[in-house]
């Protein structure tokens, strides 16, 4: 605001320097061809021409100084800003390194988690497997043996009579089934 008003006043004091400078060259023009009056008016003309041009250099470094105080002023600015990214760009960086280390010792967490039950889980599956494998030879070898054994309970009830057959069959059927049910219970 007070550069404003110096300008303001050096723009007035230029103005004024100016419109004497005419006066000075329009007296010495109407009365210029007189011998004793010449050089008082032509000094007259030399001073508001010297005011002229130091109102005018003055008010030159006027405008000059009031850019040259602008652009401080928005240099302060940008400084100050430029403080207040560096203190956040600071704290951000120091947020992202510490978020990066949670990441890197969850993910290092995660990973051994994942691997321990992943095996777990990879072991019990496997050794459900090899019980499931071994029941069912098991079963597969009763199967087998029940099946021989049907074979030759009918082989030995057909050489019977045939009247004794259906009596003989139903009494091995059913002692087969004790047998069936004897060995499901196993």
């Amino acid at each position: 605001y007070f550069l404003q008003v110096i300008f303001l006043f050096v723009l007035l004091l230029v103005v004024d320097s100016v419109n004497r400078m005419f006066k000075a060259q329009a007296e010495l023009a109407q009365e210029g061809h007189d011998a004793l009056r010449e050089p008082q008016l032509k000094a007259k003309l030399f001073y508001s021409q010297r005011n002229m041009y130091l109102c005018g250099g003055a008010l030159l470094l006027s405008l000059i100084l009031n850019r040259f105080m602008s652009l401080l002023k928005q240099l302060g600015d940008l400084d100050k800003k430029d403080r207040n990214l560096q203190t956040q760009n600071d704290n951000s960086g120091k947020a992202y390194v510490e978020l990066l280390e949670k990441y890197e010792n969850l993910r290092k967490e995660f990973d051994t988690v994942k691997s321990g039950d992943a095996r777990k889980e990879l072991e019990s599956v496997k050794s459900q497997a090899d019980k499931n494998y071994n029941q069912y030879m098991e079963l597969a070898d009763r199967n087998a043996e029940l099946e021989k054994r049907i074979d030759r309970l009918l082989k030995s009830g057909a050489r019977e009579d045939p009247d004794n057959s259906s009596q003989s069959t139903g009494r091995d059927s059913g002692s087969l089934r004790s047998r069936k049910g004897g060995s499901k219970g196993e």
